[in-house]
């Protein structure tokens, strides 16, 4: 079947299913805040302006979810280990294996569309050239202080390197120390992090880094940790549905409010519940959610490029339907990113077990 070349395959690793549904809800908030954003500025139209302005603007909230999404992934082996006994946990294989995931995708997207902008007049070589390297090696935000030029989006992927750079030497340190040190590090931190996020405490070089969503990405480990070691205590239920539901609906509110302390109850919630539901599980684990979840790497390099491109095109045909310029923006998004994926993200993601399956 077509659609079964875009699922991963469960026996690469620790796969969780639901975890690639959740990632669905993460990334379609963003697509759809760009697809906006985008709109409005392309074209001289207010069509539905009060409803972004008070439900779409906030979609941001899915970078927030990804980068807890994040703690627990990224975790999630140190954990197991941790269960086994096995304290060997700063392992080359752990950067190698982040690198060949993250790097090849992220480079060959990044010079299309340099190349692109350049050949289409967006940026010029000389003005640019420094911005598209700062950009190639993570630095853009703390070099310049602003969001990347080249690819606006990447500012994130920044923040998520530094944590997986950190996060090994954080896990060794707490092989090393009694659980109610380390709980009681973990609580001071992410109170700190909330604080710098809340009020501004970090230069405009660190205030997208690490320490500012060091919040969230601990909300990804706690939920890591439960999964590892207590998720056999609680049993599915549809009172998880509810809680589910209740925690999209309580993000929402606590954008609206700017709410930190809110917002991170229902991520945490949200998480927690995903592994849980009971009427809704098959919807978060179906097809198509895990699909464009699994893609959603692919979709977060190139969403916002493709958007803005297309856009373009139908302004310069003068040509400004919302509900049709929007609706073919997604379907050529999904359509380039599906392309990405099966081609370029794919075959790295699964060049480890090629290579075992050859014996090397």
């Amino acid at each position: 079947m077509f659609l079964d070349k875009f699922l991963r395959d469960p026996s690469s690793g620790n796969y969780i299913r639901e975890i690639d549904g959740l990632r669905f809800f993460a990334i379609f908030p963003v697509v759809i805040l760009h697809l906006n954003t985008s709109y409005y500025r392309t074209f001289d139209s207010k069509i539905f302006q009060e409803f972004y302005n008070a439900v779409l603007i906030y979609g941001g909230w899915g970078v927030e979810l990804f980068f807890a999404i994040s703690g627990f992934v990224i975790t999630l082996p140190f954990f197991i280990k941790i269960k086994a006994k096995n304290y060997d946990l700063v392992t080359r294989s752990f950067f190698i294996k982040r690198f060949k995931r993250i790097e090849p995708p992220f480079v060959i997207s990044l010079c299309l569309i340099y190349l692109l902008s350049l050949l289409s007049g967006r940026l010029d070589f000389a003005d640019s050239v420094d911005n598209f390297f700062a950009s190639l090696l993570y630095l853009h935000k703390l070099i310049y202080s602003e969001w990347s030029i080249v690819n606006p989006v990447t500012w994130s992927l920044e923040t998520e390197i530094q944590f997986y750079i950190l996060i090994p030497i954080v896990f060794a340190i707490l092989v090393r120390f009694k659980t109610l040190y380390v709980f009681f590090i973990a609580c001071v931190l992410f109170i700190a992090s909330i604080f710098a996020h809340e009020f501004g405490f970090l230069s405009a070089r660190l205030n997208l880094s690490v320490f500012n969503f060091a919040h969230l990405f601990i909300i990804g480990i706690c939920i890591s940790y439960i999964y590892v070691f207590k998720n056999h205590l609680l049993s599915r239920s549809y009172f998880f549905d509810v809680l589910f539901l209740f925690s999209l609906l309580i993000i929402y509110l606590a954008k609206s409010m700017n709410s930190i302390f809110l917002f991170d109850s229902a991520v945490f919630l949200l998480f927690f519940s995903v592994f849980k539901l009971k009427f809704l599980e098959r919807f978060l684990c179906s097809n198509v959610l895990v699909i464009i979840g699994g893609m959603c790497y692919s979709i977060y390099l190139l969403h916002y490029s493709v958007v803005h491109a297309v856009h373009v095109v139908f302004n310069s045909l003068q040509f400004d339907n919302y509900v049709i310029v929007n609706s073919l923006s997604l379907i050529v998004t999904l359509l380039i990113s599906s392309i990405f994926y099966l081609y370029v993200e794919k075959p790295f993601m699964n060049s480890d077990k090629t290579k075992r399956a050859n014996g090397s």
